[in-house]
């Protein structure tokens, strides 16, 4: 009866969603805009018109969106208008490299939208979507470049492509006087595999906060203006994304697969519509990763009544008001999907088409939308709406003041909390503790005379300094960074204002907060370029505008900002053009004509090293151009010289810099205990840049830096600091200086030696002559040439280097683009591996060089693409290798990872066997091109005190190591003498009251289980493989022996050597492992056992699980609903301790642990999860919830007629520290005993 209940409920749900979710294409009308008809457009100036298209990237020759879109803007101004496309240009993964089998028709979808506005004067901007991005796959930031490249040059090289180099934005665009499109990239936000994050790839931010912050700064900047915001990913939707399905998909759900497969599967097929509605797909508004962007982005329109955020991503057209912010939704551009009719829309339709807003003179915007096909009165126009009316009477006033402020100083103290006792120091340090507490008196920014007068034009800052940018009245642009750090972005936010914040707020104390104006007079000296900070306190001026609250008062650096045209500034070496980091790669790959001076850049890094800077990444340099006959050289110029000096002492951060640890913080002390940690964050750089230059160039530049690091020089560098600053640290400062310069040829011949192991040699997008030597001494000579008329040209070389084999374990070779030749030569008894990656064009290869023994020390790497079009000739020591993947063969600047030990504790407790206590460690060893490691391993072990017995765990991983299939594994022991209950086979044996540790048996355990298994995308995986099992009893067995029939006599429980096989698939999406609110996860194995000594015991296990965690937002607080349900069967004979059983803390609560068990069993679990409050406080932030459950279960044994499903309820509470842990108590009483639990973690 029961069960035809929760059946007919159940139904009933299904069949009210199935009803509201018929298909209909005709259009919805919200009551208050049914009379749509009657709005006419203003009698007023057109000062604007913006066309919003999305989703076209399928679009057939004939598509009439695309037709109707392209003759409606030929009537537009070019002036006034702009055609903006917004996002999935391309089904269904983007646009693949040149030569690939989807190619051709990869171009002709793209090409079939550029058409639209090839001859279009007006603004044209194409935003990406996650089809573009290769459907967020590893290769999509690759595919969304080459994207941009592809639709920029077939539109004559204008900037088209928004945000640029697949950053997040946000691209502010000028509209005319009074309209601002800000373009975002919400792809960025939700991809999981590599994206460019921060200066080094050109752009502004580094991570969701910094986008977040840096998008409200713009919005609030253009305020005053109408603004148009548009991103692919609508949040707000009532299509497929937003979980609503049609009656077809939840009877027919194998239709979207093959469209002809009508094969019915009620019930079933709601399954996945379902689960799109609550759990959702990365691409789903109730994805979490989609809710925080949600969050993060919907509140901050909110702000600015009116504003109009314009989306693609589902096929069909959408207008939602919301808390006055206009949501349009325009993505069916080639294609329409379900639309479900009724709230929140105001108007929907399911029909392909695009949107217009048309902005006017007198404040007015006015949306419309288009269908590609006319309706029943002729018309392609749907819908009109006006949005808003500016209020202009709002616009800022200019405020700039004419203070003066100089000679005005300030008496200022950077950050009195940093102040400590004895006994905060010995823990903490005393780190630059003095220098940060003493008060300095420093100048007041002449914030409205300096350099012709600031105006501040946009903020920025890193994860710990705020920053300001200014235009100068000199045309030149400046900036002002706070002196002191804010730990704020470096805690999650549920630990701000804790004891966490505070203690790596503390920590910042290591940085010295003047250094960076020591460096000027030193990098003279050494001929590096440099900034020219200075140390100012903000003056409390008007002129700072809305920025005035947040930077008035600060002490600040205020320097230059290296960028563009500085002819005249000494310090920049007089460079007429200087660039970024992104840029400067961008040239260097195009062509061998563009080269960073080698020297120029050992000069700064060994600076870097000498003056204990290890914040040395791509973010912290520009870079000066010079022209030579030969082409372009570049020479870096360092900046943000924050970590300058940087010294730790005290226990907590001692053990920090660990190379386990935080290896990157190394102190400034005379000597360098881990160099490659000093250098951590500048790998990729140097890796780059300083691969040319052999052990005689590092020495010989070390030794000239020490003669030209002259006491003098050392003084007047920190003569720069601060009165008070130098008198408390200047001598300290100068002694460690004086003997690091004494060490700085050990540490330059050390550093080359680390770099010197693997080398990466580079080629450009042009013909190159790649020339590789190998020598009797064992030595390998490296040389490129420009490749020409298919030649060598030897008149100029682009690269030599001579790398010994003492030094250099790898050399690798890659071509990038261009028609490539490269020739092997040597007959020699040994040498260096090289490796040679051609790149996507064609290629001549002539490996015919010879090494004795049996490894190939040349291994050729090329696409299979490719085959016939490189022409590769090699000998019998060279190995060629083809590869369907073209990111195996391309070039990753940032792949260099480093080996790593990690030391590990287990700790654990369970009330049979006490508290066990243990240790352990694992090693990640790196290896090319191997994602995410060559191979992991881990070692632990650990002691239960009350009983003597041990664990031992080994665990191995080597992905990819047989093609796609990844080998992993197990080994574990268990002894001696660990307890295994066991109270006979079947549904209802009895057991004795307070009898407990009778029921217990004695056993050792040993298994290997190895395994091959098959990833598919991040959510499932297969395996497949090998198992062995070694059990023995122990200990005395003649008091269970008279409580259980079922057991075997003492006599006969023999040592067991069992061999078997195991298969297993698994999926899993959750959006915490720890607390999951929504997800589910399925698990289904396969074991065959067999006794490999007796050959008496034989059988098959079958296992499965489904555990779903739906969030019940209709409930107060944060509610989950996890249910679980498992079966698991034995076919054939099996030993009694590989029986299936029920009962115990993670099956069955209120039963002893495995109390009932059978040749077969069955269990299921509902558990309401519901956190009642937040405990806030200074140390440990805590959720504390309730727990309600109700758990069943039974066992089946031949002979067994019982059919009883045993029951337990229960109830409980947890805590949860910062989400990142659980801890839970529960009561559970059943038909059979009652049970208290606490555990790590929940029961499932």
């Amino acid at each position: 009866m029961r069960i035809n209940k929760v059946v007919n409920i159940l139904l009933c749900i299904l069949v009210g969603q199935m009803i509201s979710s018929c298909y209909t294409t005709k259009p919805y009308y919200s009551r208050q805009e049914r009379e749509w008809k009657d709005e006419q457009l203003p009698d007023d100036e057109l000062i604007y018109t913006a066309y919003l298209i999305g989703d076209a990237g399928e679009a057939e020759s004939d598509e009439s969106s695309l037709s109707l879109l392209k003759e409606m803007v030929k009537e537009e101004n070019p002036e006034q208008a702009a055609v903006i496309f917004l996002g999935d240009n391309l089904y269904p993964q983007g646009l693949h490299k040149k030569g690939h089998e989807s190619r051709e028709q990869d171009e002709l979808y793209l090409n079939r939208q550029i058409d639209v506005v090839k001859d279009f004067k007006g603004r044209i901007v194409f935003i990406p979507g996650n089809h573009d991005w290769k459907e967020g796959k590893k290769e999509g930031w690759r595919f969304i470049k080459r994207q941009e490249d592809y639709i920029e040059d077939a539109l004559g090289g204008k900037k088209t492509f928004l945000p640029d180099k697949g950053c997040p934005g946000p691209v502010v665009v000028k509209l005319g006087d009074e309209v601002r499109l800000i373009v975002i990239d919400t792809q960025w936000w939700l991809h999981k595999n590599k994206r460019p994050e921060g200066e080094r790839f050109g752009c502004e931010v580094k991570n969701e906060i910094e986008f977040v912050d840096l998008l409200k700064d713009e919005l609030r900047r253009n305020r005053n203006q109408h603004m148009l915001v548009v991103g692919h990913h609508p949040f707000f939707s009532n299509g497929n994304h937003g979980g609503e399905y049609t009656l077809k998909d939840h009877i027919f759900p194998l239709t979207p697969v093959r469209k002809n497969m009508y094969v019915p599967l009620p019930i079933i097929g709601s399954i996945y519509p379902l689960y799109r509605k609550v759990l959702g797909s990365h691409q789903d508004i109730s994805f979490p990763r989609f809710q925080d962007m949600s969050k993060a982005l919907v509140p901050a329109f909110e702000e600015y009544p009116g504003i109009v955020y314009a989306a693609g991503h589902e096929h069909n057209l959408q207008y939602i008001e919301k808390n006055d912010v206009h949501y349009v939704v325009s993505g069916s551009g080639c294609k329409n999907t379900y639309l479900k009719h009724g709230k929140p829309l105001n108007f929907g339709q399911s029909t392909t088409g695009f949107s217009r807003i048309r902005y006017y003179k007198n404040g007015e915007a006015w949306l419309e939308f288009f269908s590609g096909d006319k309706n029943e009165q002729g018309s392609y126009l749907i819908f009109r709406k006006k949005l808003e009316q500016a209020d202009k009477s709002k616009a800022d006033q200019d405020t700039r003041s004419t203070t003066d402020y100089s000679g005005q100083m300030e008496t200022v103290i950077p950050f009195n909390t940093y102040k400590a006792g004895k006994f905060k120091r010995s823990f903490f340090g005393s780190l630059h503790r003095d220098t940060w507490t003493a008060p300095i008196a420093v100048p007041v920014l002449n914030i409205n005379k300096v350099h012709g007068g600031l105006t501040p034009i946009k903020k920025g800052g890193g994860m710990q300094t705020k920053s300001l940018r200014f235009q100068g009245g000199d045309g030149h642009q400046y900036v002002i960074r706070t002196i002191q750090k804010d730990a704020t972005s470096l805690v999650s936010k549920n630990m701000r204002q804790t004891v966490a914040q505070d203690v790596l707020l503390d920590g910042l104390a290591a940085s010295h907060p003047y250094a960076a104006v020591v460096v000027p007079p030193i990098a003279d000296a050494v001929k590096v370029y440099h900034t020219n900070p200075e140390l100012v306190v903000v003056p409390d001026d008007a002129t700072l505008g809305e920025y005035r609250n947040e930077f008035a008062g600060k002490l600040c650096l205020f320097e230059e900002r290296p960028e563009g045209d500085h002819r005249s500034q000494a310090s920049f070496g007089y460079s007429r053009s200087i660039i970024g980091s992104a840029d400067l790669i961008d040239n260097l790959h195009h062509s061998y004509k563009h080269q960073v001076s080698d020297i120029a850049m050992l000069r700064a890094r060994l600076l870097d090293i000498f003056l204990a800077d290890w914040d040395r990444h791509d973010d912290q340099w520009r870079w000066a151009s010079f022209d030579t006959k030969d082409g372009t050289v570049y020479k870096p110029i360092p900046r943000d010289r924050d970590q300058v000096f940087f010294y730790q002492d005290g226990l907590v951060p001692q053990l920090s810099n660990r190379k386990w640890a935080i290896r990157k913080f190394q102190s400034f002390k005379p000597d360098i205990r881990d160099m490659t940690g000093q250098n951590f964050n500048a790998r990729y750089v140097d890796r780059a840049y300083l691969t040319e230059l052999e052990k005689k160039d590092w020495i010989l530049l070390a030794d000239s830096m020490m003669s030209e690091l002259s006491d003098d020089v050392l003084l007047s560098g920190l003569k720069k600091l601060p009165k008070a600053g130098y008198e408390l640290e200047g001598e300290q400062l100068m002694q460690t200086l004086q003997l690091r310069r004494a060490n700085l040829k050990k540490f330059a011949e050390e550093y080359y030696r680390i770099l010197a192991k693997y080398v990466d040699v580079v080629g450009t997008e042009k013909d190159e002559f790649f020339e590789i030597l190998r020598n009797e001494d064992g030595s390998t000579d490296v040389t490129v040439y420009p490749r020409k008329k298919g030649k060598p040209d030897r008149d100029r070389v682009i690269y030599h280097r001579k790398f010994h084999l003492n030094e250099t374990k790898e050399i690798n070779i890659y071509g990038l683009g261009g028609n490539d030749e490269y020739k092997v030569r040597g007959d020699v008894k040994k040498g260096t591996l090289v490796r040679i990656i051609g790149g996507l064009d064609k290629d001549k290869i002539d490996a015919k060089s010879k090494v004795a023994g049996l490894a190939k020390k040349t291994l050729i790497y090329d696409n299979k693409a490719k085959k016939g079009k490189s022409k590769i000739k090699v000998g019998d020591e060279a190995k060629v290798k083809l590869f369907k993947k073209s990111q195996s063969l391309e070039y990753e600047r940032e792949e260099v990872k480093f080996n790593k030990t990690m030391p590990l504790l287990w700790l654990g407790f369970n009330p049979d066997d006490g508290i066990y206590l243990g240790a352990g460690f694992k090693y990640t060893r790196q290896g090319w091109k191997r994602e995410p490691y060559k191979y992991q391993q881990s070692v632990k072990g650990n002691y239960a005190i009350r009983t003597g017995a041990f664990n031992f765990d080994y665990d191995w991983d080597y992905p990819e190591l047989l093609g796609n299939w990844d080998f992993s594994g197990t080994i574990e022991s268990k002894a001696p003498d660990y307890q295994f209950f066991y109270y006979g086979l079947g549904n209802e044996t009895t057991r004795l009251e307070n009898a407990e540790n009778d029921y217990s048996l004695r056993l050792n355990e040993f298994n290997i289980s190895p395994q091959l298994r098959r990833r598919v995308r991040d959510l499932h995986y297969f395996a497949i493989g090998p198992t062995l099992q070694f059990v023995t009893s122990t200990g005395d067995r003649s008091i269970i022996y008279d409580l259980v029939d079922s057991l075997p006599a003492p006599d006969d429980i023999d040592d067991r050597l069992f061999g078997g096989a195991r298969m297993e698939y698994v999926l899993e999406n959750k959006d915490n492992n720890t607390n999951p609110q929504r997800g589910i996860q399925f698990i289904a194995r396969a074991t065959y056992w067999n006794d490999l000594i007796n050959g008496d015991v034989s059988f098959t296990k079958l296992e499965s699980s489904l555990s779903l965690f739906l969030p019940i937002n209709a409930l107060p607080g944060k509610s989950t609903l996890a249910l679980r349900a498992g079966a698991a069967t034995n076919i054939g004979d099996s030993e009694f301790y590989q029986y299936n059983f029920v009962g115990g803390p993670t099956m069955i609560r209120g039963l002893r642990r495995n109390r009932f068990g059978g040749e077969s069993s069955f269990y299921s679990t509902a558990e309401l999860r519901t956190k009642l409050f937040q405990w806030f406080n200074y140390l440990l932030p805590l959720d504390f919830g309730v727990i309600a459950f109700s758990d069943q279960g039974r066992v089946w044994v031949d002979g067994d007629t019982s059919d009883k499903l045993h029951h337990a309820l229960g109830a409980g509470l947890y805590i949860s520290p910062l989400n990142a842990v659980v801890i839970s108590g529960t009561y559970a009483v059943s038909d059979d005993d009652e049970t208290i639990n606490i555990q790590f973690g929940f029961s499932f």
